[in-house]
Order: C-alpha cells, then structure tokens, then sequence
C-alpha cells in the first residue's frame, strides 16, 4: 500500500519511526518530508515551493494519509 505520513515537523523523529516500520512490513511512503532541511525554508522560495509541491503529490498518490497528532491534540 502506499502511505503518506504526516505530523508535526518538530516530531519527525517519531514520523520517521512510523515510516521505518510501514517500509518493514512492505509499504511505499510516497513522500518523506523528514529528510527536508528546515534552514532553507526562509531564504530559498524555490525550496520551499519544492517541498510543498512534494508533499502534495505525496498526499494525492498515497492510498492512505496516516496523521500522526500532537500528543496535546495540535499541530
């Protein structure tokens, strides 16, 4: 199956955890945000245009959207 994962940047780790296991049980992530670098959010226009691009079709080709909420229920 392919799956998205999504949550909130400053827990990529526990994202990454999800994603690692879905890959062990032969899933497809279609996009993994986690690898993006945040620094070049602010300067670069382009990258950030790339990355919301990828996350978008990430969405629009998975079969399921596994969100990952904020333990406070935010985010």
């Amino acid at each position: 199956m392919r799956i998205y994962v999504a949550g909130k940047f400053e827990e990529k780790e526990r994202v990454k955890k999800v994603q690692d296991r879905l890959r062990e049980v032969g899933h497809v992530i279609t996009h993994d945000w986690t690898n993006e670098d945040v620094a070049r959010f602010p300067l670069d226009g382009h990258y950030r245009y790339q990355c919301a691009y990828n996350d978008w079709h990430g969405v629009r080709t998975a079969d399921v959207l596994v969100l990952l909420n904020h333990p406070a229920g935010f985010g």
